[in-house]
């Protein structure tokens, strides 16, 4: 637990040399954001892996959010001060082409295309299932405030956290069916993640 204190504490630092506090989004500032969907992670019993990949998921920046704090080619960086393994999942949340990798969740053979590289290949279970988690707690704690954001990503989100329930937690589905509206039992019953 002191080197997850230790690791997020000098992630905070890192990313408010890079202006995190006082860059705009989702209705507030970038740091906020990155500091809430790591504390969702974590409530969710999430490793201290991807925790701290959930503080750090936009350091690369994402095919949403195109303004990064690091360049990709200096990955060494965010390893030094995170970890090997929380750092390869923000490399791989950071350039996961969602329209590509989404849909073939579910229909398989699972193929992932890195848009950063174009390289297409097949990631593995565990990284599958890290990153859906870390994208549903993206999406979640963006939707639990924001409600123009609940409005416009409900529908996809909805459906596609609901074929992907399996490779997430259900506390994770939990959060995402109180803030989307939707019941559980309509979705059918979350399986552990």
């Amino acid at each position: 637990m002191e080197e997850y204190a230790e690791r997020y504490a000098a992630a905070v630092s890192f990313m408010r040399s890079r202006n995190a506090d006082s860059t705009e989004h989702s209705g507030g500032d970038l740091l906020g954001h990155l500091e809430a969907t790591a504390e969702l992670l974590q409530s969710w019993g999430n490793t201290a892996d991807v925790c701290l990949a959930g503080l750090c998921h936009a350091v690369y920046g994402t095919e949403g959010f195109q303004r990064s704090m690091l360049d990709s080619s200096q990955r060494y960086v965010l390893r030094e001060i995170i970890g090997p393994a929380a750092e390869a999942l923000v490399y791989f949340y950071a350039s996961a082409e969602r329209n590509f990798f989404c849909p073939s969740i579910t229909r398989g053979p699972v193929e992932f295309r890195d848009r950063f590289t174009g390289e297409i290949f097949a990631p593995g279970e565990a990284m599958i299932r890290d990153c859906l988690e870390l994208m549903l707690a993206n999406d979640v704690e963006i939707s639990g405030r924001m409600e123009s954001y609940l409005r416009y990503t409900q529908p996809y989100n909805a459906e596609l956290f609901t074929r992907c329930k399996d490779y997430v937690s259900d506390p994770g589905f939990t959060s995402l069916c109180d803030v989307y509206g939707i019941s559980q039992d309509a979705a059918g019953e979350p399986h552990p993640g």
